[in-house]
């Protein structure tokens, strides 16, 4: 499972302007994360979802940035493989770290919402699009 690397490749149709951003995101029936999340009913889970709002701020901010805590968070409906959603953010800073608050809709419904704390990623982190086997 690689949230971020997921989550990159689910948003097209970004609309970036100066600390807001919109775009469309869509998880494909095809990754291995839906195999167990879950076989019979597969939901976009919700660290995608979050993951999706932190990739989204850094195409806003122009820099690489990680999650370092949730503020809070409400997941009120389900978001399915292959549904088209809208992801909205709003990016402000907060002395060395960002505030997103963000939401996933799905026509029309909110789906998610969120405040997250992030930070700049550093030279030595560890981000979450990479294997742990692999380091």
């Amino acid at each position: 499972m690689f949230p971020m690397t997921d989550a990159q490749a689910a948003l097209s149709n970004m609309l970036i302007q100066k600390t807001t951003a919109e775009a469309t995101l869509c998880f494909p029936q095809e990754l291995p994360v839906f195999a167990g999340h879950f076989p019979q009913y597969p939901l976009v889970p919700g660290v995608h979802q979050l993951a999706a709002m932190v990739c989204l701020a850094s195409a806003c901010l122009k820099k690489p940035l990680r999650l370092q805590s949730i503020s809070r968070c409400k997941w009120s409906a389900q978001l399915l493989p292959d549904q088209q959603a809208q992801l909205t953010i709003t990016c402000t800073q907060q002395d060395d770290r960002y505030g997103i608050t963000g939401t996933v809709s799905l026509e029309g419904t909110v789906t998610t919402k969120a405040s997250l704390v992030v930070l700049e990623e550093c030279a030595g982190d560890t981000p979450l699009s990479k294997n742990p086997a692999e380091l």
